[in-house]
């Protein structure tokens, strides 16, 4: 849909007669399309400003005669406003005529004259020559479709594009665009980028960028020369909004049902990518009889390598410490053992030898081999790949020495077209995370799937993760099932086996190692028992010292502060009943704490926000949002307080509200809110400004510490490195900032031998730092460029960070396993582990894990001590009582499957008697759903594709399945199970009428099917067989040729259920993360 009507050219300074009535012919056509013409309008007040000249004073006589007192005042305060911020006389008069007209233009365009219109836009068209981009977005001629612009427009909602331009914060639409390297969108950003900077706040002008998105997004795709489709704009506009958290209340905004709509563009786009046909996936379904017994040789997959041509390599030689060939002892020997040793002891090439030594002996015996290594995060893939790399590949071992090592890694980021599968089998050595290797084994799909069978060995790095439902333990157990003739051997890395759920029982403590033995099938544990000295002279532990400092007796700061909070929070309270009824809070989950309980605040109100990012009224929705956007700008400068100079809380508030200011004007209910919530910081600045030139950081009595244990520990060694770690990213920065600015520590001050290091799984613009930028850190303080690195949790757990001899926990403290492994970094003779607490909960929590590691330790050592075999016996016997256990589960379940063994039961539809299938027919999926597999029950079907897609672990329901005689009977729901579509049978949906017994009628009393359940069934009616790849198979190719035309609107359905889940996944893992601590900043 076009815009037909012409916008004119206009000849003179304005529009005359004529020309003023085209203009009206084309605001009459956009209306009548749907478009409020003032609100596309006022995008282009910028343009406006920049055109209007000496008609500047004609304009104000004209059409704001009234308010020449009001337009004169606000002259005065933007000129003063300028003049404060330190502008010469010349600018500040320029930016507040600017401003001036600015506001003229907003009386202009909200007034009824009758060509109040057409002048604006003659003005605003003189842009014509000097911005051609601009002139073409304000008269919409140039567009192919105007249909998703529109979309942004309401008739029951005047002001709803002017509500999105006024609030809209543009850095989030602009660094998700720029992150997605979309060529159509590239000039539109560099023109935002001219008046919006991202590294400057006092160069931004918000307003202005909002409008260019909004009025220009439309023109990078729905012109005819673009190579997307019409509307991409649109939806990648309500995902650029969805991307951050003060965005995502616009979607709703702007239509009320997007997340359907959004849904279906994803699905439409997976399904135009270039999904496989029918004929092609019925192709590369595999077989029972194609699974191997053997590993299958890389020699016949050589051509799936990802590069042929290798420059020459020599691979890395080691040699193990003394200690490490202990370590390997065990494994070397073919055995399973888990190695626990500690972080620093050099367990990755304690894993490169046990895999060269594998492979060895594989060849030897002229036999495959395969090793692969699992690691729990997909950053550790490319960590742990490399260090193989290092040792392994392009060596070449005297039995195979025609076929070099091979390494690659998965990690489900890799774009790979010829099949997975192949690429895995051409590897020697593999690098995966564990889910990606689960994925693969229970693939239908040739081109994916691959069996335990084609590994000789597997590792799990960070092992004691294999515990209940951990992907590891979920390997395992499949392992247990596939009943091979030679299992891959298992090696489980940790550095600290982990006490279990239990808090100080050392019974507890023991049978959870003996658990995570019996869940990695390990016959021993392998650690340094006779190589001690050895292991000491080189991963010395470091000495651990608590040391517990006050906050500030009289902290003016910090009451100020809170002040405001209290007033902010008494302004919600009227409204947070109504907020818990609507979405079901509790009542402690609407009640503010003291701000001096850190986590139970941020949890609240983090909770509170999430909630009425719902709300459905637009005006106590934007109060709540707002309101807590400052509740948590001022709470986190709080925490900053606590540990950082008061500058650092001060500078991060002037810079989150330095955004609100330049969107303070305006009458409207948002304006007033606005106005309302920064006039509280505006009588708090000179305050807040008072409180940081008057402080005195001796009396920040945490800071001190950290400043004398610094300069104490630098003095008697000046090579000395230090890692300081924090529990954020912001304060991670900080405070290697202020550390180069303390003249008391003269080896760091205006120097840059102080870094710090974040997360690479943050993005850039969330304060993240890149993979590149970690390592460099790493590589400075590993050659002492930097003396200090402060860190975040990033340097805990697998990132391999140089030796150091001070390890300060700044007020932070995480699990006996993290203690663990933070003091393991701390690898130089008399190192020392300080954690500084200012919290009580803080110095008790590290108390409790040093108590923890205590009674670890000790059991540990009775399983050292105990013998091998004895050890090995208990090992077996907990896998014994678990056998049982399942023994006894299946003798009920044969007992009472042999009494149903020859039932057979008809299932019929309960409205018409139409036949769905024989009970022979029906199959379970994991013993938990039930599907129909009899290839001709497609004919006896109708398919309703509107159903919602949904999906689950297991499956994704894409269509309703119902009666295809009397058409209106609901049979169940078809699903996608292992790439196939199937029919799920609800037990309550159907009759039954017994078959093998001739002379009995229906069992089932009139009424009595519809409380049946599956379980009913099977104890009472017939028996029901697990579900195999030759049903699949049946059902696949039968359903292609009854509904060919449906399998394509069924892949979508698919997809849409895939993007659904992916988001719930997503939000589930944040939820369980919040029921613990919400980081309202972080």
């Amino acid at each position: 849909m076009r815009i037909k009507a012409k916008f004119p050219e206009i000849n003179g300074l304005l529009p005359n007669e004529e020309e003023t009535a085209k203009l009206n012919r084309w605001i009459n056509e956009l209306r009548r399309k749907g478009i409020t013409v003032e609100s596309h309008i006022r995008l282009f007040v910028f343009e406006f400003v920049e055109n209007v000249g000496n008609d500047f004073d004609e304009l104000v006589k004209h059409f704001a005669n009234h308010k020449v007192d009001e337009l004169n005042n606000l002259y005065k305060i933007a000129l003063e406003r300028a003049l404060v911020l330190g502008k010469e006389a010349t600018e500040a008069e320029r930016d507040a005529l600017r401003a001036t007209k600015a506001n003229l233009f907003k009386i202009i365009s909200s007034s009824n004259i009758p060509d109040s219109l057409p002048i604006l836009l003659a003005i605003i068209a003189r842009c014509k020559n000097a911005d051609p981009v601009a002139y073409a977005e304000l008269h919409l001629n140039g567009l192919a479709t105007i249909d998703y612009y529109i979309r942004l427009f309401s008739p029951n909602d005047r002001f709803k594009v002017d509500r999105i331009r006024c609030v809209l914060e543009p850095k989030h639409i602009f660094r998700w665009f720029s992150s997605k390297n979309i060529n159509e969108y590239d000039h539109l950003l560099e023109r935002v980028e001219r008046i919006y900077s991202l590294n400057d706040p006092t160069k931004r002008e918000i307003e202005a960028a909002a409008c260019l998105f909004i009025r220009g997004l439309v023109h990078c795709t729905d012109v005819a020369d673009s190579t997307k489709n019409f509307g991409d704009w649109y939806y990648e506009f309500l995902e650029a909004l969805l991307s951050h958290g003060d965005c995502r209340f616009f979607p709703r905004l702007i239509d009320p049902d997007y997340l359907d709509d959004l849904n279906k563009w994803k699905a439409n786009k997976l399904i135009g990518a270039g999904l496989p046909n029918s004929a092609e996936l019925f192709a590369d379904l595999v077989n029972n009889e194609e699974e191997p017994t053997i590993p299958r040789d890389q020699k016949d997959y050589l051509k799936y390598k990802t590069c042929t041509n290798v420059l020459e390599y020599e691979p890395e030689t080691y040699d193990l410490r003394p200690y490490q060939n202990e370590l390997v002892l065990h494994a070397n020997k073919g055995r399973n053992t888990i190695i626990c040793a500690p972080t620093g002891s050099g367990k990755t090439l304690v894993a490169v030898d046990i895999i060269k030594n594998h492979l060895t002996n594989r060849h030897r015996a002229g036999k495959v081999g395969r090793c692969v290594m699992l690691v729990p995060t997909v950053p550790l893939v490319d960590q742990q790949s490399l260090h193989f790399v290092q040792f392994l590949t392009e060596y070449r071992d005297n039995y195979r020495p025609n076929i070099a090592y091979w390494v690659d890694g998965f990690s489900g980021c890799e774009n790979i077209l010829e099949g997975r599968a192949y690429r895995l089998l051409s590897a020697d050595i593999l690098v995966m995370t564990p889910q990606i290797l689960i994925n693969m084994l229970e693939s239908i799909l040739r081109s994916e799937r691959v069996y335990f069978a084609d590994f000789t060995l597997i590792i799990f790095d960070e092992c004691h993760h294999a515990t209940k439902l951990h992907p590891y333990k979920i390997l395992m157990e499949m392992l247990e099932k596939s009943n091979l003739p030679e299992n891959p051997q298992i090696v489980g890395l940790t550095a600290s086996m982990g006490v279990g759920d239990t808090s100080l029982d050392i019974t507890a403590c023991y049978q959870h190692m003996l658990n995570l033995c019996s869940n990695l099938h390990s016959e021993t544990i392998s650690t340094v028992r006779h190589q001690l000295d050895n292991l000491k002279s080189h991963v010395m532990p470091p000495v651990d010292v608590v040391t517990r400092v006050k906050r500030p007796a009289n902290d003016p700061f910090l009451d100020y502060v809170e002040r405001v909070m209290y007033k902010i929070e008494n302004e919600m309270k009227p409204h947070l009943p109504k907020l818990a009824e609507m979405c079901k809070l509790k009542k402690e989950e609407i009640e503010f704490p003291l701000h001096s309980n850190n986590s139970r605040y941020q949890t609240v109100v983090g909770t509170l926000k999430k909630s009425a990012q719902r709300v459905q009224d637009s005006e106590m929705r934007f109060l709540l949002v707002r309101s807590i956007d400052h509740l948590s700008h001022y709470f986190h400068s709080i925490l900053i307080n606590d540990l950082l100079p008061r500058s650092y809380a001060f500078s991060y508030l002037q810079e989150k509200m330095s955004d609100y200011k330049q969107n303070s004007g305006g009458s409207s209910h948002i304006d007033v809110i606005n106005q309302r919530l920064l006039g509280y910081y505006q009588d708090l600045q000179k305050k807040l400004y008072e409180c940081v030139k008057n402080e005195k950081l001796q009396n920040k009595e945490i800071l001190k510490e950290l400043h004398l244990i610094l300069k104490k520990q630098f003095e008697s060694d000046p090579n000395s490195r230090c890692l300081i770690f924090v529990a954020t990213r912001n304060c991670a920065s900080k405070l290697a900032d202020h550390l180069k600015k303390v003249p008391e520590l003269p080896i760091f001050y205006n120097k840059e031998n102080v870094g710090y290091m974040v997360s690479s799984n943050q993005s850039l613009s969330a304060g993240g730092q890149s993979t590149q930028e970690q390592q460099q850190m790493i590589r400075d303080f590993d050659c002492g460029k930097v003396k200090v690195l402060v860190v975040t949790s990033v340097a805990e757990e697998g990132v391999n960070i140089a030796a150091c001899n001070l390890i300060i926990k700044y007020n932070n403290v995480g699990s006996e396993r993290s203690m663990i492994q933070r003091r393991g970094r701390a690898r130089q003779k008399n190192s020392l582990s300080i954690l500084l607490a200012l919290d009580t909960g803080v110095e008790q929590a590290e108390y409790l894990n040093m108590q923890k590691e205590a009674m670890m330790m000790r059991c540990l050592i009775n399983l050292q001590e105990t013998s091998e075999t004895n050890l090995k016996n208990q090992i077996n016997a907990k896998r014994e009582e678990r056998r049982r256990i399942e023994e006894r589960q299946l003798k009920v379940l044969e007992v009472k499957r042999l009494r149903l063994n020859n039932r057979r039961y008809k299932l019929s539809c309960r409205s018409c008697n139409n036949l769905i299938c024989k009970s022979t027919h029906v199959r379970s999926i994991a013993y938990s759903t039930f599907v129909v597999c009899d290839p001709t029950v497609w004919k006896r079907s109708k398919i309703d594709i509107r159903e919602k897609p949904t999906k689950d672990h297991l499956f994704t329901k894409c269509a309703k399945w119902l009666c295809g005689q009397c058409g209106n009977q609901e049979w169940g729901v078809i699903v996608k199970y292992s790439n196939c579509y199937l029919p799920q049978l609800a037990a309550n949906l159907f009759s039954l009428e017994r078959e093998d017994l001739y002379d009995q009628l229906n069992e089932m009393r009139p009424g009595g099917d519809r409380g049946r359940t599956w379980q009913n069934i099977q104890d009472d009616y017939f028996n029901i067989e697990p579900i195999n790849m030759r049903n699949i198979v049946d059902m696949y190719s039968a359903l292609t040729n009854s509904f060919s035309t449906l399998t394509k609107q069924m892949d979508q359905q698919e997809c849409i259920a895939n993007i659904k889940f992916i988001e719930k996944m997503r939000e589930k893992k944040i939820d369980k993360k919040n029921k613990i601590q919400i980081f309202l900043e972080e």
